[in-house]
C-alpha cells in the first residue's frame, strides 16, 4: 500500500550528489538525500540570499499594487521648517539647516518640492509629539499634489515639465532645455491657458 508523500516537490529529480554509486550505493533505495541530508529544493530555501530577495520583491509588489488601487503614486513627504502656503513650490534655503524657502527665480536648481496639503508619509527627525513639529510644514517630494502654476512662459498642457518661475512659489512650463537639468519639479497633470492657477502635478524631481 502506498501513502501520499508530504514532499512539496515529489517529482524533483535527484542530483548526481544525491544518488548513484557515489552516494554509497543507495541509488535504488529511493533516497534523495544529498549534502547534510537535504534535497535540492531544501538547500535553495535555506540559501543565504533567498529569503531577503523574497522580502524585497514582496515589498515592491505591495507598493506597486497600492499605487494602482488608489490611482496615484504613493506620496512621500519630508517635514521641513519653512514659511509658505499649500501648493507653493519650495527651494532649499542655503542660509539654514533643513530649511526651505519660496522659489523666486526661474529654473532654480535648488528646487526641493511642493508644499503638501495632505501628506501620506511623513519623514522627520522629530517624534510625532515633539513641539518643534508645529513650526514645520510637509514638503511633497514624490506623489501627486496641487501646485501653483503660472503661464508666464507659455500655456501649460498636461505632460509639460515644470520648473520654478519668477513669481514666488509658482511653477511654469520649462522650455529652455539647457537650463532644465536639476531644475524640474514635476510633470503637469492639468492645463493652464493664461494667468495663474492651481493644477495637480506629479512631483518628479530631476
Amino acid at each position: 500500500m502506498s501513502y501520499p508523500s508530504n514532499d512539496p516537490f515529489p517529482d524533483a529529480p535527484a542530483s548526481s550528489e544525491d544518488s548513484g554509486p557515489e552516494a554509497g550505493g543507495q541509488a535504488g533505495s529511493g533516497s534523495q538525500a544529498g549534502k547534510g541530508g537535504q534535497k535540492p529544493h531544501q538547500r535553495l530555501l535555506k540559501s543565504k540570499g533567498f529569503v531577503p530577495t523574497v522580502v524585497v520583491v514582496g515589498l515592491a509588489l505591495f507598493v506597486l499594487l497600492s499605487s494602482r488601487l488608489v490611482g496615484r503614486p504613493p506620496q512621500i513627504d519630508s517635514i521641513t521648517p519653512t514659511s509658505g502656503k499649500p501648493g507653493d513650490v519650495m527651494i532649499i534655503d542655503a542660509t539654514g539647516r533643513r530649511r526651505m524657502a519660496l522659489a523666486r527665480q526661474p529654473y532654480s536648481t535648488l528646487v526641493a518640492g511642493i508644499y503638501s496639503t495632505k501628506p501620506g508619509v511623513l519623514a522627520t527627525p522629530h517624534g510625532m509629539d515633539d513641539p518643534r513639529l508645529a513650526g514645520e510644514v510637509p514638503l511633497a517630494i514624490v506623489g501627486i499634489v496641487p501646485c501653483k502654476v503660472s503661464a508666464e512662459n507659455g500655456p501649460i498642457q498636461a505632460g509639460d515639465l515644470l520648473v520654478t518661475s519668477a513669481t514666488p512659489g509658482y511653477a511654469m512650463k520649462g522650455t529652455d532645455h539647457s537650463r532644465m537639468l536639476g531644475a524640474v519639479v514635476g510633470k503637469a497633470l492639468g492645463s493652464l491657458v493664461s494667468g495663474k492657477g492651481v493644477i495637480e502635478v506629479l512631483v518628479t524631481l530631476q
